[in-house]
Protein backbone atom coordinates (compact mmCIF):
# COMPACT_ATOMS: atom_id res chain seq x y z
CA UNK A 1 0.00 0.00 0.00
CA UNK A 2 1.27 3.52 -0.76
CA UNK A 3 0.62 6.72 1.17
CA UNK A 4 -0.68 8.47 -1.95
CA UNK A 5 -3.38 5.97 -2.92
CA UNK A 6 -6.04 7.14 -0.49
CA UNK A 7 -6.31 4.09 1.71
CA UNK A 8 -6.11 2.18 -0.99
CA UNK A 9 -8.22 2.73 -4.09
CA UNK A 10 -9.49 -0.44 -5.76
CA UNK A 11 -9.14 -0.65 -9.57
CA UNK A 12 -10.60 -3.48 -11.64
CA UNK A 13 -9.73 -4.02 -15.30
CA UNK A 14 -11.90 -6.22 -17.51
CA UNK A 15 -10.77 -7.86 -20.77
CA UNK A 16 -12.09 -10.95 -22.59
CA UNK A 17 -8.75 -12.78 -22.50
CA UNK A 18 -5.01 -12.18 -22.55
CA UNK A 19 -4.47 -13.12 -26.17
CA UNK A 20 -1.62 -11.42 -28.01
CA UNK A 21 -3.36 -8.27 -29.22
CA UNK A 22 -2.53 -4.62 -28.64
CA UNK A 23 -5.54 -3.95 -26.42
CA UNK A 24 -4.69 -6.88 -24.15
CA UNK A 25 -1.07 -5.75 -23.90
CA UNK A 26 -2.17 -2.26 -22.85
CA UNK A 27 -4.43 -3.63 -20.12
CA UNK A 28 -1.64 -5.79 -18.70
CA UNK A 29 0.75 -2.82 -18.73
CA UNK A 30 -1.80 -0.63 -16.97
CA UNK A 31 -2.70 -3.29 -14.40
CA UNK A 32 0.96 -3.85 -13.56
CA UNK A 33 1.64 -0.11 -13.41
CA UNK A 34 -1.31 0.63 -11.13
CA UNK A 35 -0.25 -2.20 -8.82
CA UNK A 36 3.33 -0.88 -8.73
CA UNK A 37 1.92 2.46 -7.55
CA UNK A 38 0.20 0.77 -4.63
CA UNK A 39 -3.36 0.46 -5.88
CA UNK A 40 -5.45 -2.62 -5.14
CA UNK A 41 -5.75 -4.09 -8.63
CA UNK A 42 -7.93 -6.90 -10.03
CA UNK A 43 -7.48 -8.07 -13.61
CA UNK A 44 -10.84 -9.62 -14.47
CA UNK A 45 -10.92 -11.87 -17.53
CA UNK A 46 -13.76 -13.78 -19.15
CA UNK A 47 -11.22 -16.52 -19.82
CA UNK A 48 -7.70 -16.62 -18.40
CA UNK A 49 -5.81 -17.65 -21.52
CA UNK A 50 -3.45 -16.14 -24.04
CA UNK A 51 0.12 -15.13 -24.62
CA UNK A 52 0.15 -12.37 -22.00
CA UNK A 53 -0.86 -14.54 -19.03
CA UNK A 54 2.77 -14.81 -17.93
CA UNK A 55 3.33 -11.05 -18.06
CA UNK A 56 0.86 -10.17 -15.32
CA UNK A 57 2.59 -8.93 -12.16
CA UNK A 58 2.34 -10.98 -8.98
CA UNK A 59 0.96 -7.79 -7.40
CA UNK A 60 -2.15 -8.05 -9.59
CA UNK A 61 -5.00 -10.33 -8.51
CA UNK A 62 -6.42 -12.43 -11.35
CA UNK A 63 -10.20 -12.91 -11.37
CA UNK A 64 -11.11 -15.59 -13.90
CA UNK A 65 -14.82 -15.66 -14.79
CA UNK A 66 -14.34 -18.93 -16.70
CA UNK A 67 -16.54 -18.06 -19.65
CA UNK A 68 -15.78 -18.99 -23.24
CA UNK A 69 -17.56 -15.94 -24.70
CA UNK A 70 -17.48 -12.34 -23.53
CA UNK A 71 -21.27 -11.99 -23.56
CA UNK A 72 -21.57 -14.94 -21.16
CA UNK A 73 -19.44 -13.01 -18.67
CA UNK A 74 -22.24 -10.50 -18.03
CA UNK A 75 -23.77 -12.14 -14.97
CA UNK A 76 -20.44 -13.34 -13.50
CA UNK A 77 -19.08 -9.81 -13.89
CA UNK A 78 -22.21 -8.39 -12.28
CA UNK A 79 -21.72 -10.76 -9.32
CA UNK A 80 -18.07 -9.76 -9.07
CA UNK A 81 -18.98 -6.06 -8.97
CA UNK A 82 -21.70 -6.64 -6.37
CA UNK A 83 -19.32 -8.60 -4.15
CA UNK A 84 -16.07 -6.65 -4.60
CA UNK A 85 -17.45 -3.17 -5.34
CA UNK A 86 -14.25 -1.75 -6.86
CA UNK A 87 -13.98 2.02 -7.07
CA UNK A 88 -13.65 1.83 -10.85
CA UNK A 89 -13.94 -0.75 -13.62
CA UNK A 90 -11.82 -0.12 -16.72
CA UNK A 91 -12.57 -2.23 -19.79
CA UNK A 92 -11.49 -2.42 -23.41
CA UNK A 93 -12.80 -3.83 -26.74
CA UNK A 94 -16.42 -3.12 -27.78
CA UNK A 95 -18.03 -6.39 -26.62
CA UNK A 96 -16.33 -6.17 -23.22
CA UNK A 97 -17.21 -2.49 -22.90
CA UNK A 98 -20.91 -3.16 -23.46
CA UNK A 99 -20.83 -6.04 -20.96
CA UNK A 100 -19.08 -3.80 -18.41
CA UNK A 101 -21.67 -1.05 -18.75
CA UNK A 102 -24.56 -3.51 -18.39
CA UNK A 103 -22.92 -5.32 -15.46
CA UNK A 104 -22.34 -2.00 -13.73
CA UNK A 105 -26.01 -1.07 -14.10
CA UNK A 106 -27.22 -4.48 -12.92
CA UNK A 107 -24.90 -4.54 -9.90
CA UNK A 108 -26.30 -1.27 -8.57
CA UNK A 109 -22.96 -0.44 -7.06
CA UNK A 110 -21.15 2.90 -7.03
CA UNK A 111 -18.40 1.52 -9.27
CA UNK A 112 -17.33 4.04 -11.89
CA UNK A 113 -17.42 2.48 -15.38
CA UNK A 114 -14.71 3.66 -17.77
CA UNK A 115 -14.39 2.13 -21.23
CA UNK A 116 -11.50 2.25 -23.72
CA UNK A 117 -11.90 2.54 -27.48
CA UNK A 118 -8.73 1.27 -29.15
CA UNK A 119 -9.82 0.97 -32.78
CA UNK A 120 -11.30 3.29 -35.40
CA UNK A 121 -15.14 3.11 -35.21
CA UNK A 122 -15.47 4.09 -38.87
CA UNK A 123 -13.65 0.89 -39.80
CA UNK A 124 -14.22 -1.65 -37.03
CA UNK A 125 -17.94 -0.90 -36.55
CA UNK A 126 -19.03 -0.60 -40.19
CA UNK A 127 -19.53 -3.28 -42.86
CA UNK A 128 -21.75 -6.34 -42.50
CA UNK A 129 -24.71 -7.00 -40.23
CA UNK A 130 -22.64 -8.08 -37.22
CA UNK A 131 -20.73 -4.81 -37.18
CA UNK A 132 -23.96 -2.90 -37.73
CA UNK A 133 -25.51 -4.55 -34.67
CA UNK A 134 -22.37 -3.90 -32.62
CA UNK A 135 -22.32 -0.26 -33.73
CA UNK A 136 -25.92 0.22 -32.61
CA UNK A 137 -25.15 -1.39 -29.27
CA UNK A 138 -22.15 0.90 -28.83
CA UNK A 139 -24.24 3.91 -29.80
CA UNK A 140 -26.83 2.91 -27.18
CA UNK A 141 -24.61 1.89 -24.27
CA UNK A 142 -21.33 3.80 -24.56
CA UNK A 143 -22.98 7.11 -23.51
CA UNK A 144 -24.06 5.38 -20.28
CA UNK A 145 -20.43 4.91 -19.23
CA UNK A 146 -18.80 7.46 -16.96
CA UNK A 147 -15.95 8.09 -19.40
CA UNK A 148 -14.61 6.78 -22.70
CA UNK A 149 -10.85 6.87 -23.12
CA UNK A 150 -9.72 6.92 -26.75
CA UNK A 151 -6.22 5.98 -27.84
CA UNK A 152 -5.89 8.71 -30.48
CA UNK A 153 -7.29 12.11 -31.43
CA UNK A 154 -8.81 10.57 -34.54
CA UNK A 155 -10.82 8.12 -32.46
CA UNK A 156 -12.11 10.94 -30.25
CA UNK A 157 -13.42 12.71 -33.36
CA UNK A 158 -15.05 9.56 -34.72
CA UNK A 159 -16.66 8.62 -31.39
CA UNK A 160 -18.29 12.06 -31.31
CA UNK A 161 -19.33 12.17 -34.97
CA UNK A 162 -20.32 8.53 -35.51
CA UNK A 163 -21.56 7.39 -32.10
CA UNK A 164 -22.95 10.73 -30.90
CA UNK A 165 -20.93 10.71 -27.69
CA UNK A 166 -20.58 13.98 -25.85
CA UNK A 167 -17.09 15.44 -25.99
CA UNK A 168 -17.23 15.86 -22.20
CA UNK A 169 -17.17 12.06 -21.89
CA UNK A 170 -14.31 11.57 -24.33
CA UNK A 171 -10.64 11.76 -23.39
CA UNK A 172 -7.61 11.01 -25.52
CA UNK A 173 -4.85 9.11 -23.75
CA UNK A 174 -2.15 7.42 -25.79
CA UNK A 175 -1.27 3.78 -25.17
CA UNK A 176 1.79 3.30 -22.98
CA UNK A 177 5.05 1.58 -23.78
CA UNK A 178 7.45 0.19 -21.19
CA UNK A 179 10.58 1.79 -22.62
CA UNK A 180 12.86 0.41 -19.90
CA UNK A 181 11.75 -3.14 -20.68
CA UNK A 182 12.06 -2.55 -24.41
CA UNK A 183 15.58 -1.15 -24.03
CA UNK A 184 16.57 -4.26 -22.09
CA UNK A 185 15.01 -6.84 -24.39
CA UNK A 186 15.95 -5.23 -27.70
CA UNK A 187 19.61 -6.03 -27.04
CA UNK A 188 18.96 -9.77 -27.13
CA UNK A 189 19.81 -11.79 -30.24
CA UNK A 190 16.67 -12.47 -32.33
CA UNK A 191 18.24 -15.78 -33.27
CA UNK A 192 17.17 -15.80 -36.92
CA UNK A 193 19.78 -16.58 -39.61
CA UNK A 194 18.47 -13.93 -42.01
CA UNK A 195 19.93 -11.20 -39.81
CA UNK A 196 23.41 -12.57 -40.59
CA UNK A 197 23.20 -11.93 -44.34
CA UNK A 198 24.29 -8.34 -45.15
CA UNK A 199 23.26 -8.81 -48.79
CA UNK A 200 19.65 -9.56 -47.87
CA UNK A 201 17.97 -6.79 -45.82
CA UNK A 202 15.22 -7.89 -43.45
CA UNK A 203 11.78 -6.31 -43.53
CA UNK A 204 9.71 -6.86 -40.38
CA UNK A 205 5.98 -6.73 -39.69
CA UNK A 206 4.41 -7.35 -36.28
CA UNK A 207 0.74 -7.78 -35.39
CA UNK A 208 -2.16 -10.19 -35.32
CA UNK A 209 -2.99 -11.86 -38.62
CA UNK A 210 -6.36 -10.16 -39.06
CA UNK A 211 -8.21 -8.22 -41.73
CA UNK A 212 -7.32 -4.87 -40.17
CA UNK A 213 -3.57 -5.42 -40.61
CA UNK A 214 -3.96 -6.04 -44.38
CA UNK A 215 -1.06 -8.44 -44.74
CA UNK A 216 -2.16 -9.34 -48.30
CA UNK A 217 -1.25 -5.79 -49.28
CA UNK A 218 2.16 -6.22 -47.64
CA UNK A 219 2.80 -9.54 -49.39
CA UNK A 220 1.89 -8.10 -52.80
CA UNK A 221 4.11 -5.08 -52.09
CA UNK A 222 6.94 -7.35 -51.02
CA UNK A 223 6.55 -9.36 -54.24
CA UNK A 224 7.04 -6.11 -56.20
CA UNK A 225 10.05 -5.26 -54.04
CA UNK A 226 11.61 -8.69 -54.59
CA UNK A 227 11.26 -8.29 -58.34
CA UNK A 228 13.83 -5.49 -58.10
CA UNK A 229 16.14 -6.47 -55.24
CA UNK A 230 17.05 -9.05 -52.62
CA UNK A 231 15.11 -8.86 -49.36
CA UNK A 232 13.52 -11.04 -46.70
CA UNK A 233 10.25 -10.57 -44.82
CA UNK A 234 9.61 -11.76 -41.26
CA UNK A 235 6.07 -11.59 -39.88
CA UNK A 236 5.47 -11.91 -36.13
CA UNK A 237 1.96 -12.67 -34.95
CA UNK A 238 -0.84 -15.17 -35.21
CA UNK A 239 -4.51 -14.97 -36.02
CA UNK A 240 -7.41 -16.22 -38.14
CA UNK A 241 -5.83 -15.28 -41.50
CA UNK A 242 -2.68 -17.36 -41.02
CA UNK A 243 -3.63 -20.20 -43.39
CA UNK A 244 -4.77 -17.80 -46.11
CA UNK A 245 -1.60 -15.69 -45.85
CA UNK A 246 0.66 -18.72 -46.07
CA UNK A 247 -1.25 -19.90 -49.14
CA UNK A 248 -0.88 -16.44 -50.69
CA UNK A 249 2.85 -16.58 -49.97
CA UNK A 250 3.06 -19.79 -52.01
CA UNK A 251 1.00 -18.29 -54.84
CA UNK A 252 3.32 -15.28 -55.00
CA UNK A 253 6.38 -17.56 -55.05
CA UNK A 254 7.76 -16.00 -51.86
CA UNK A 255 8.16 -19.08 -49.68
CA UNK A 256 11.97 -18.81 -49.57
CA UNK A 257 11.89 -15.14 -48.54
CA UNK A 258 8.96 -14.90 -46.09
CA UNK A 259 8.92 -16.43 -42.64
CA UNK A 260 5.88 -16.52 -40.34
CA UNK A 261 7.21 -16.87 -36.78
CA UNK A 262 3.95 -16.59 -34.83
CA UNK A 263 3.71 -14.73 -31.53
CA UNK A 264 7.05 -13.73 -30.03
CA UNK A 265 7.35 -12.65 -26.41
CA UNK A 266 10.31 -10.47 -27.39
CA UNK A 267 9.59 -8.75 -30.72
CA UNK A 268 11.92 -5.90 -29.75
CA UNK A 269 15.12 -7.73 -30.68
CA UNK A 270 13.63 -8.18 -34.16
CA UNK A 271 12.66 -4.50 -34.31
CA UNK A 272 16.14 -3.46 -33.20
CA UNK A 273 17.88 -5.58 -35.84
CA UNK A 274 15.57 -5.28 -38.84
CA UNK A 275 16.49 -3.05 -41.77
CA UNK A 276 12.91 -1.84 -42.13
CA UNK A 277 9.74 -2.06 -40.07
CA UNK A 278 6.49 -1.97 -42.05
CA UNK A 279 2.91 -1.45 -40.88
CA UNK A 280 0.48 -2.26 -43.69
CA UNK A 281 -2.83 -1.80 -41.82
CA UNK A 282 -6.08 -0.81 -43.50
CA UNK A 283 -7.25 0.63 -40.21
CA UNK A 284 -5.95 1.06 -36.67
CA UNK A 285 -6.61 2.76 -33.39
CA UNK A 286 -3.17 3.59 -32.08
CA UNK A 287 -0.83 0.81 -33.25
CA UNK A 288 1.38 -0.05 -30.30
CA UNK A 289 3.85 -1.93 -32.48
CA UNK A 290 4.59 1.30 -34.33
CA UNK A 291 5.40 3.03 -31.04
CA UNK A 292 7.56 0.08 -29.99
CA UNK A 293 9.40 0.14 -33.32
CA UNK A 294 10.15 3.81 -32.73
CA UNK A 295 11.48 2.96 -29.29
CA UNK A 296 13.77 0.38 -30.89
CA UNK A 297 15.12 2.90 -33.38
CA UNK A 298 13.70 1.15 -36.42
CA UNK A 299 13.50 2.56 -39.92
CA UNK A 300 9.72 2.79 -40.55
CA UNK A 301 7.23 2.76 -43.41
CA UNK A 302 3.52 2.77 -42.53
CA UNK A 303 0.21 3.04 -44.29
CA UNK A 304 -1.57 6.31 -43.58
CA UNK A 305 -4.68 4.57 -42.29
CA UNK A 306 -7.35 6.30 -40.27
CA UNK A 307 -6.33 7.14 -36.69
CA UNK A 308 -2.92 6.36 -35.31
CA UNK A 309 0.06 6.23 -37.66
CA UNK A 310 0.02 9.89 -38.68
CA UNK A 311 -0.18 10.97 -35.02
CA UNK A 312 2.59 8.60 -33.98
CA UNK A 313 4.89 9.46 -36.88
CA UNK A 314 4.23 13.20 -36.57
CA UNK A 315 2.85 13.65 -40.08
CA UNK A 316 5.67 11.60 -41.60
CA UNK A 317 8.59 13.24 -39.79
CA UNK A 318 9.44 10.01 -37.93
CA UNK A 319 8.62 7.53 -40.69
CA UNK A 320 7.23 7.40 -44.21
CA UNK A 321 3.46 7.29 -44.77
CA UNK A 322 1.81 5.73 -47.83
CA UNK A 323 -1.84 5.29 -48.92
CA UNK A 324 -3.69 2.21 -47.70
CA UNK A 325 -4.36 -0.76 -50.02
CA UNK A 326 -1.78 0.46 -52.52
CA UNK A 327 0.87 -2.23 -52.91
CA UNK A 328 2.71 -0.26 -55.60
CA UNK A 329 3.15 2.80 -53.39
CA UNK A 330 4.11 0.61 -50.44
CA UNK A 331 6.70 -1.29 -52.48
CA UNK A 332 8.15 1.94 -53.85
CA UNK A 333 8.54 3.44 -50.37
CA UNK A 334 9.97 0.21 -48.94
CA UNK A 335 12.61 0.22 -51.69
CA UNK A 336 13.40 3.87 -51.04
CA UNK A 337 13.73 3.28 -47.29
CA UNK A 338 16.02 0.28 -47.76
CA UNK A 339 18.22 2.26 -50.13
CA UNK A 340 18.48 5.29 -47.87
CA UNK A 341 21.85 5.92 -46.26
CA UNK A 342 20.42 8.36 -43.72
CA UNK A 343 20.91 6.96 -40.18
CA UNK A 344 17.78 6.50 -38.10
CA UNK A 345 17.58 9.13 -35.36
CA UNK A 346 16.60 8.33 -31.78
CA UNK A 347 12.95 9.23 -31.25
CA UNK A 348 11.50 11.18 -28.33
CA UNK A 349 9.16 8.75 -26.52
CA UNK A 350 7.97 11.08 -23.72
CA UNK A 351 4.38 11.26 -24.95
CA UNK A 352 4.12 7.44 -24.74
CA UNK A 353 6.02 7.08 -21.46
CA UNK A 354 4.41 4.45 -19.26
CA UNK A 355 4.48 6.53 -16.07
CA UNK A 356 3.05 9.56 -17.86
CA UNK A 357 0.22 7.51 -19.37
CA UNK A 358 -0.57 5.82 -16.04
CA UNK A 359 -0.92 9.22 -14.37
CA UNK A 360 -3.23 10.42 -17.14
CA UNK A 361 -5.41 7.32 -16.71
CA UNK A 362 -5.61 7.73 -12.94
CA UNK A 363 -6.74 11.33 -13.33
CA UNK A 364 -9.70 10.03 -15.36
CA UNK A 365 -10.41 7.01 -13.19
CA UNK A 366 -10.55 9.21 -10.09
CA UNK A 367 -11.44 12.67 -11.46
CA UNK A 368 -12.55 14.26 -8.18
CA UNK A 369 -9.63 12.99 -6.13
CA UNK A 370 -6.53 15.06 -5.58
CA UNK A 371 -3.84 12.43 -6.09
CA UNK A 372 -0.21 13.47 -5.89
CA UNK A 373 2.68 11.41 -7.18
Amino acid sequence: MCDNCEATKHIALFVPSLNGGGAEKVMVLLANGFADRGYDVDLVVASFQGEFTHEVSVKVRIVNLNETRTVKALLPLKRYLSKSNPDVLLSTLPHANIVSILAGALSRTSTRIVVCQQSSPSQSLFGGWKRTVLRQLCRTFYPLSDMCICSSDGIVEEMHNLLNMKTSKLKRIYNPVDEARINRLKEEDPGHPWFNDPEKPVVLAVGRLTEAKDYPNLLHAFRKLRDKRKAALIILGQGPMEAYLKKLTVQLNLVDDVDFLGFQSNPYSFMRNCDLFVLSSAWEGLPGVLIEALACGANIVSTDCKTGPREILEDGALGALVPIKNSTALARQMSKALSSQVPVQKKDMKRFNREHIETAYISELFPVTDIRF
